[in-house]
């Protein structure tokens, strides 16, 4: 048995539910985004993220916003959609919370699912993320692949522990999680104001789309459980089941 968790285990109470009650033990290999919490319950496991939804950019409207902010509210985020209408950005807020339908300078729509997201992500020239997990090392958030798979620049934190060789350097904006909403509205002007830039991100996330789709990750999981160490931990894991009286 193997299995292939797509949200964050551990750090938030879905995730820890996730992390607590969840079998692991009947699983030979496990992949996940964040490892560690894996690792120390010596659960065999491989780093696996999302991948991008195969949507054609062509199908999905036009750019109307210069900026979408797109997540549950938080004071943090506000502080960045105020500076960027500031800014004289036009803002687009898709998400969660009551608290953004007191906001004003900008257009707030309730979240959405399935096919109508991504009209929502193709709407905005640049997306921009603000979440703290990115700090986790190897978690991205599902957004980013969403914001990937249209022809939306994303603009977001630094992100640690990922294998940068799956993907050019240069797909996107960064910024230090220290930075001011102040400062990261005026990256974001830069992004979208500096042509040549903009133009670098869009053929990068091209080429990001073209390698990252799920075919992809399912060809990623099919070639670890050839590898000898992982045919290994699943002969290991077996032989523990039968030992435990646990059927396999």
């Amino acid at each position: 048995w193997y299995c292939w968790v797509f949200d964050l285990l551990g750090h938030w109470p879905i995730g820890q539910m996730l992390l607590d009650e969840t079998p692991w033990q009947v699983y030979d290999h496990v992949f996940a985004k964040n490892l560690d919490q894996l690792r120390e319950r010596r659960v065999p496991c491989s780093w696996l993220d999302q991948a991008c939804p195969p949507w054609r950019a062509v199908d999905v409207g036009k750019m109307e916003y210069d900026v979408l902010m797109a997540g549950r509210w938080s004071q943090r985020r506000l502080d960045l959609v105020d500076a960027c209408v500031a800014d004289g950005l036009k803002v687009l807020v898709a998400g969660h919370g009551k608290e953004w339908c007191a906001g004003t300078g900008y257009k707030y729509m309730p979240a959405v699912w399935g096919d109508s997201v991504r009209s929502v992500f193709r709407a905005a020239k640049v997306a921009v993320g603000d979440n703290i997990w990115q700090r986790i090392p190897g978690y991205w958030s599902d957004r980013m692949w969403l914001e990937f798979a249209v022809e939306c620049v994303y603009v977001g934190p630094e992100m640690v522990g990922f294998d940068t060789s799956m993907w050019p350097t240069y797909y996107s904006q960064t910024f230090d999680s220290s930075l001011t909403a102040n400062e990261v509205s005026q990256r974001i002007r830069r992004v979208l104001h500096d042509s040549d830039l903009f133009g670098r991100c869009l053929v990068a996330q091209a080429e990001l789309r073209r390698t990252n789709q799920y075919r992809h990750r399912v060809e990623s999981i099919l070639g670890k459980l050839k590898e000898p160490a992982c045919v290994s931990d699943a002969a290991t894991c077996t032989r523990g089941y039968a030992a435990a009286g646990i059927p396999v």
